[in-house]
């Protein structure tokens, strides 16, 4: 999906952007949900039907909620704006 069908290209921005601060998330399932599209990701519901993917009301996850789509210029943005969160969190 993030690379529009190109696997080369998709291979080159999983290994550049998959473990930054922008591409977190977290949800009680993140092993079962590594593979799934970014809607299956997101609309992910457990057994009782509760939400357990990115609709599952973490702030983290707040923004992600009504994406439909997840970009690099997502992640690169969201990267910024989570660091500067944790700066005013963290102040050093």
């Amino acid at each position: 999906m993030i690379a529009n069908g190109d696997e080369e290209k998709a291979k080159a921005y999983r290994d550049r952007y998959v473990h930054t601060l922008g591409n977190l998330t977290l949800t009680g399932y993140n092993s079962k949900l590594g593979n799934k599209s970014f809607a299956e990701k997101r609309d992910r519901k457990d057994a009782a039907g509760q939400f357990v993917g990115f609709k599952n009301r973490l702030y983290l996850n707040g923004e992600l909620q009504d994406k439909d789509r997840w970009t690099i210029e997502d992640i690169e943005k969201r990267t910024k704006a989570l660091v500067k969160d944790a700066l005013k969190l963290f102040s050093i």
